[in-house]
């Protein structure tokens, strides 16, 4: 029995939290604890988060061309596409 005391039962922790989630899926108020936040974050943030990019500017970088600005970018693609 001594040997066991310094381990960690696997048994005994699945039964601790089984009868945990029995107690609190028991109780009314537990329950709304458990479950009304997340469900609270779900609605608030299917609305507020967007997947819509908007007002990002573009900046390509380079070891050789990282002087350049976005209009200098926007005319070497543009001069590029027109030898094409």
């Amino acid at each position: 029995m001594a040997q066991r005391a310094g381990r960690l039962s696997f048994a005994r922790l699945r039964a601790q939290f089984t009868k945990e989630v029995l107690c609190t899926l028991r109780d009314p108020r537990s329950r709304m604890v458990v479950f009304m936040p997340p469900l609270l974050q779900l609605l608030v943030f299917a609305f507020a988060a967007t997947l819509e990019v908007r007002n990002v500017d573009a900046v390509s970088y380079t070891h050789l061309r990282a002087h350049e600005t976005v209009l200098d970018l926007v005319c070497r693609l543009l001069l590029e596409k027109k030898k094409k």
